[in-house]
């Protein structure tokens, strides 16, 4: 049997434990190059989120969006409207 391991930094868990950068990236638009910086100092030197926004002076929500849009850490945010899975929320009729 197979078991799959569960990474999680930051209390988030890992799609990727590795970050590959492209080869040329002198082309790339300033903003396309602080995402991949955000996601190399995350995964490859091991910096933790607030590291980060620290670091790159930067907002600590843009910097899990873009872990998250970059396929780094899965998506915690819930459906808006509906309960979380397994959770049962209909309130159980009275006894009279």
């Amino acid at each position: 049997m197979v078991r799959s391991v569960l990474f999680l930094r930051d209390n988030f868990q890992l799609k990727e434990n590795n970050f590959a950068l492209p080869e040329n990236t002198v082309d790339l638009d300033p903003m396309t190059k602080r995402d991949l910086t955000i996601c190399n100092l995350f995964l490859n030197h091991n910096l933790s989120i607030s590291d980060v926004q620290q670091l790159l002076d930067d907002d600590c929500g843009h910097v899990v969006l873009t872990l998250i849009s970059k396929g780094i850490v899965h998506d915690q945010r819930q459906i808006a409207g509906r309960p979380p899975v397994g959770i049962e929320r209909r309130i159980q009729p009275r006894k009279a």
